[in-house]
């Protein structure tokens, strides 16, 4: 839980070293997967179309126009973070467009994962019968562990320069090395996911930034762990003596 806490602190002090590129870069990324399928939703609302049509072709715009957008942004920020440079919402465009069919296939695929473990997890829930229990938990131990194992998918996929498949697996291996860790920043990024839809405009300016820096950073923890990247030469609270 102190590698988590160390992770997610140092992730808040990247994104505040440069501010001002990743604030920007969010505020692309927002209105490409959440605004515009919010609006579309609402205008589809406004004219009468059944709210289950509504739904989802939200839900086909934010995988169509947001996956790319969010596996841009996770490429850009991985660049930034190890060439300590300001990240740039042309390069993230560019990752966005040459990534598209990749992002589009592990979105997908996270999507009809969580629909079918919130489907299966409401339904053992909802029924009365003592046989319905050790189900019901175990639904609810396979939704943890595939909630898991897509937080780590993505940055998992930028680094392999894989498929969807292999990045899934990938986030699997590294769920399974590292449950607490994984759970930790996992509860993390939802707390700071509902701060910011109390304070709405955080969504706009800066939250995906943060949450694609702490990604990265707990990526790059992991692999460093399993040996599969290099340690820093001197440890993130010491420096070299001169």
């Amino acid at each position: 839980m102190i590698s988590a806490l160390r992770v997610f602190f140092r992730s808040i002090g990247d994104t505040w070293f440069n501010l001002v590129g990743y604030s920007v870069c969010n505020v692309v990324v927002a209105v490409g997967a959440i605004l515009l399928p919010f609006l579309i939703g609402l205008g589809m609302d406004a004219i009468g179309i059944h709210p289950l049509a509504t739904i989802v072709v939200g839900i086909l715009l934010f995988v169509i126009v947001g996956a790319p957008l969010l596996i841009g942004l996770l490429h850009v920020t991985a660049e930034s973070l190890v060439y300590n440079e300001r990240p740039e919402v042309t390069l993230m465009l560019r990752h966005a467009r040459s990534d598209a069919s990749r992002a589009w296939m592990l979105l997908g695929l996270e999507v009809i994962g969580i629909a079918i473990v919130l489907t299966v997890v409401g339904f053992y829930l909802s029924v009365n019968a003592t046989w319905a229990v050790p189900l019901s938990m175990v639904s609810i131990v396979i939704g943890w562990i595939w909630f898991g194992t897509i937080f780590l998918a993505g940055p998992m996929m930028v680094r392999s320069e894989k498929g969807a498949l292999t990045a899934l697996r990938n986030g699997f291996v590294a769920f399974s090395r590292y449950p607490f860790f994984t759970t930790t920043l996992l509860i993390m990024a939802l707390l700071v996911g509902l701060m910011s839809i109390l304070i709405s405009p955080l969504i706009v300016l800066i939250t995906l930034s943060f949450l694609s820096v702490l990604l990265n950073r707990a990526t790059v923890w992991i692999l460093q762990k399993e040996g599969l990247i290099p340690k820093p030469e001197y440890p993130e609270d010491e420096s070299p003596e001169l």
